[in-house]
């Protein structure tokens, strides 16, 4: 605003000495000097919607981010869910239960790397997808190792596995954790 007004008043003294050597200059001097007014007026508005639409632009990519993030955390817990829903599926009932398993395997380490790098310049966050990347290769080799277990014929030894509630212990902590991270997400 500083300059706006350095330069109202450059232009203020030269109209001033322009008419005051040229008397006979066609336009009276208050009204050439509320037409310099008026142009300034219109060049602050300019300046200031400009700089008003390149916040507005930045607020939105960050919400986008943000809402990638979201997504990318709600598909990865879904996806984890899945997997272990198909385990005791299968520990209970047999084969036919394996397919959400194998399809949330085959996503989760993709999404693991997703979070790794949207979380990757921000260091809370980044230390929380470090503990999920750790609790979640857990999770997924306790599943493989039960499921391994019922393949061969160990449906008991597969199931004392799951009684002993290691494995709802690490997806506690898991949900804890990515409830965490959803919560950063706006920073």
């Amino acid at each position: 605003i500083a300059w706006l007004l350095d330069i109202l008043l450059f232009l203020f003294h030269a109209a001033t000495r322009i008419h005051a050597r040229n008397r006979r200059f066609s336009i009276p001097l208050p009204t050439l000097l509320g037409f310099i007014a008026a142009a300034l007026a219109s060049l602050a508005i300019a300046l200031v919607n400009v700089r008003s639409s390149n916040v507005r632009a930045q607020a939105v990519e960050s919400i986008d981010r943000m809402t990638l993030a979201m997504r990318q955390l709600s598909e990865f817990d879904l996806n984890l869910k899945d997997a272990e829903t198909g385990q005791r599926g299968f520990l209970l009932l047999g084969t036919g239960y394996l397919a959400p398993y194998r399809r949330a395997v085959e996503v989760v380490e993709a999404q693991l790397q997703g979070l790794a790098t949207s979380n990757a310049n921000h260091l809370g966050r980044r230390q929380l997808v470090d503990q999920i990347d750790m609790l979640s290769h857990q999770k997924l080799h306790e599943l493989q190792h039960t499921i391994e277990l019922r393949q061969a014929g160990k449906e008991q030894e597969a199931l004392a596995v799951v009684r002993t509630n290691q494995g709802k212990s690490v997806m506690d902590r898991l949900i804890t954790l990515v409830t965490e991270l959803n919560g950063l997400q706006d920073e």
